[in-house]
């Protein structure tokens, strides 16, 4: 099943939900008008936030939101084919994991990108703090993608061999959200916690995100720093996502679980 295949496929069972669509959006806007009116009380009774307190957490949800796609996706399709009666002749047809995994978040991200899209479109009533770099705005969004598609692999891996990765699933998008820079900066954390935030692939890329949108640096390392750490996070994680997700399909056939959940 190619990948085209796949987004075909999805796209004709979304459409068939309209309404939810529209919804999510809504949805969306309503969340963020909570931080718009704190971001208003925040700079009237502290002097240490700025007029720029919404932006830069609206920035945070809006792309932290797509930063998640991966992560989410690869278990939560699985899991979805699981319940289907799919999952099985999917592997057993396939002789290329890799694309199979590509198909199955290809629409996922496709729909996600157009989300991000209309809700940025909310920017052109806000004035940006500085001009935009297109370079380290790319730079963080796709290194940030990779990063999170690689530990979206081995959430998969623990569907594919335990047929459950909600407790994996959640811990990772509750740490990686809380400790991210998303709602504030994680230069107020101290300790271990600061740590944590550093090893954190979603710091890094809202950092050079809202970088590319012009506001300053909040973090003690440089954004080349957070390239490096970004690259070398994606060039050793991935690989070993990949083998583990292999040896989890490989499990799964020899135990004749595939089609269990």
């Amino acid at each position: 099943m190619s990948i085209r295949a796949f987004i075909k496929r999805d796209f004709l069972i979304e459409k068939n939900y309209k309404i939810a669509f529209f919804l999510r959006l809504a949805g969306m806007y309503l969340y963020l008008s909570v931080f718009y009116f704190m971001g208003f009380w925040l700079e009237k009774n502290s002097s240490f936030f700025s007029g720029e307190f919404f932006l830069r957490v609206f920035l945070g949800i809006v792309f932290a939101k797509v930063l998640l796609i991966p992560l989410n996706s690869f278990s939560e399709s699985l899991r979805k084919e699981q319940l289907f009666g799919t999952l099985e002749s999917l592997f057993m047809a396939s002789k290329d994991n890799l694309r199979l995994l590509a198909g199955i978040v290809a629409y996922p991200l496709l729909y996600g990108f157009l989300e991000t899209a209309i809700y940025l479109g909310a920017l052109v009533f806000i004035r940006l703090p500085g001009g935009i770099n297109i370079f380290f705005l790319l730079t963080g969004l796709v290194l940030g993608l990779i990063s999170m598609t690689a530990l979206g692999i081995i959430s998969a891996s623990f569907i594919m061999a335990f047929k459950r990765g909600d407790p994996v699933n959640f811990l990772l998008n509750a740490g990686m959200t809380l400790l991210g820079g998303v709602f504030f900066p994680v230069s107020i954390l101290s300790g271990w916690l600061l740590k944590i935030a550093f090893l954190n692939p979603v710091t890094h890329a809202l950092e050079l995100i809202r970088i590319g949108f012009g506001f300053p640096g909040s973090l003690s390392v440089t954004p080349i720093e957070s390239i490096l750490f970004l690259t070398v996070f994606s060039l050793v994680i991935l690989p070993a996502a990949l083998y583990a997700f292999k040896l989890a399909v490989k499990y799964a056939k020899k135990t004749g679980s595939l089609g269990k959940y």
